[in-house]
């Protein structure tokens, strides 16, 4: 007797009516013909309420087959049966506002340096095991805030922050456009995957967004009363209006959310009509700071003059987000931090950080003490260099050790002085004169060390040639200057020479001359021994 067969079991229905889709197995290519794309699909990553995400792979462009050797799964995959509505609706919203091409104009008018939300590329639909399917193709992202925050429980101020000014900017995109997502949370806030994107939040998960609201009347549309995660939803999705207020208050919910670990409406989700309740006493009451301290003990100031903003907008007004940005960009400065720093989750992390901050500026600020005395002193004596050294043009003067030694000191330019006068009075004064008698002993060093010049000033001198760089006017200066004290420095008559004034020797030749060593050097001039004059 044959063994009797199994009936299939059917398709299971998840509580919200939506069928889920049969697994698909690794390998398998779905074709997308109107963009002449293969997509190979890697392993399940995630179910949602209305269909299954798969990682991944392009193998094929054009026609032209794309090398996928590494093995790597760079994109993913959302497929949900056709009779299914919200993938279809997503569809439509990224063929409508997330063309690549149209992001990168944004980014590029408003100068921004992403876009944190995913960019449309591929759709269709396919067939298997009989059974029709959609699917849609996005870039792959990492782990989602929910996650994290379940971990954490709550999320330092300067994070939320960080991550709202992220989430502005994305909502002032698709608000352009005339959508709005309605389902801002943290499950649909994911990390970057990609090298260099682990700091950006992107916001994903576009099946409940639509048109928004721009007529005159308010009109609460019932059938889609209490849209969206119950959490997080707006007053207006409450009455069923899609608005862009709406996208802000419900950012501004998960702030709340984040700082304070817990929302007053998390006990009565059963509920839509009293969360609702608690929605509109908290927005009508948000600038009182009894219901603020008594409701949300540790939501800091800039949070609650975000929700005073949205909540003095009317229900078809533009927002404006730069005041929003300007809001969260002042704080994240008095918190000593701004929108790029790294991204922290924990308090444990923040405070590592804080340690390790306050740690490296006392260590810098150890060192600027240390070093206080030597600073001012050089930019003293640098100071003075500026004012009196000269620029001077003339042939290197190798006979004359110490006419050498300035002509190594003297820079070729004023804003390149790096010798100061200390060094100038004291290795002019002193080295000069040790290597004049260390040359005549025949024990001259050799060593580059023990002439302590400034390499860089004897490169720049035979670089240009033996001279220090000039221009005419200041060789002309440097000319007369130079005649000028050479009159100066005329010698002396024999009469002023201090033995002929000692001895009182008034005529010439009274004094048959000497081996004094005054005589023979007045002020570096040789004298010459007087003649006999005959009377």
């Amino acid at each position: 007797m044959p063994p009797r067969q199994l009936k299939p079991k059917p398709r299971q229905k998840k509580v919200n009516g939506y069928k889920m889709p049969e697994p698909i197995p690794q390998g398998f290519v779905i074709k997308d013909g109107p963009r002449k794309k293969e997509w190979k699909i890697g392993n399940s990553i995630g179910k949602g309420g209305f269909g299954e995400i798969y990682c991944a792979a392009l193998i094929s462009e054009g026609g032209v087959a794309v090398d996928t050797k590494t093995g790597s799964f760079p994109f993913v995959i959302k497929i949900e049966p056709q009779e299914n509505g919200p993938l279809f609706v997503e569809m439509h919203f990224f063929m409508k506002v997330a063309k690549q091409e149209d992001m990168a104009q944004w980014m590029n008018e408003r100068k921004l340096k992403s876009l944190n939300m995913p960019s449309f590329l591929g759709s269709g639909s396919f067939d298997y095991k009989d059974e029709k399917y959609r699917f849609l193709v996005m870039d792959r992202y990492g782990q989602n805030l929910w996650s994290i925050f379940t971990e954490t429980k709550v999320f330092p101020c300067a994070t939320v922050l960080q991550i709202g000014l992220q989430i502005i900017d994305v909502l002032e995109y698709i608000h352009s456009k005339g959508y709005a997502h309605c389902d801002i949370k943290g499950s649909n806030l994911v990390l970057g995957l990609k090298p260099g994107t682990e700091n950006r939040v992107h916001l994903v998960d576009y099946g409940l967004a639509s048109k928004y609201t721009t007529g005159k009347e308010f009109k609460p549309d019932v059938k889609n009363a209490h849209n969206g995660t119950i959490e997080y939803t707006s007053r207006d999705m409450h009455q069923g209006v899609t608005t862009r207020r709406g996208d802000l208050e419900v950012l501004g919910f998960n702030l709340l959310h984040w700082v304070n670990s817990s929302l007053p409406w998390e006990d009565c989700l059963a509920n839509p009509e009293v969360v609702q309740t608690k929605k509109t006493d908290l927005m009508t009451s948000i600038s009182k700071s009894t219901y603020v301290k008594q409701n949300f003990p540790k939501t800091p100031a800039v949070i609650i003059k975000f929700l005073t903003h949205v909540a003095k907008l009317k229900f078809n007004e533009d927002p404006n987000y730069e005041i929003y940005r300007k809001l969260f960009k002042s704080e994240l400065k008095s918190l000593g931090s701004s929108e790029s720093s790294k991204l922290i989750f924990s308090s444990k992390e923040e405070t590592k950080v804080k340690k390790a901050a306050t740690k490296e500026n006392t260590s810098k600020n150890k060192k600027s003490k240390k070093d206080q005395e030597n600073d001012d002193m050089l930019a003293e004596e640098d100071e003075y260099l500026k004012k009196n050294a000269v620029k001077r043009k003339m042939p290197k003067r190798k006979n004359d050790a110490l006419a050498e030694k300035q002509d190594e000191l003297v820079p070729p330019e004023n804003d390149n002085i790096l010798v100061i006068k200390r060094k100038i009075a004291k290795k002019v004064a002193g080295s000069v004169a040790a290597e004049t008698q260390e040359q005549e002993n025949g024990n001259a060093s050799t060593d580059e060390e023990s002439v302590p010049i400034k390499k860089q000033f004897k490169k720049n001198v035979v670089k240009n040639g033996g001279h220090s760089v000039s221009d005419d006017q200041e060789n002309k200066k440097t000319k007369a200057v130079t005649r000028k004290n050479l009159t100066k420095k005329k010698a002396e008559s024999w009469k002023d020479c201090p033995t002929a004034v000692a001895s009182n020797v008034v005529i010439a030749g009274e004094y048959n001359g000497t081996k004094d060593k005054e005589f023979n050097d007045v002020q570096g001039v040789t004298l010459r021994r007087p003649r006999k004059v005959k009377n």
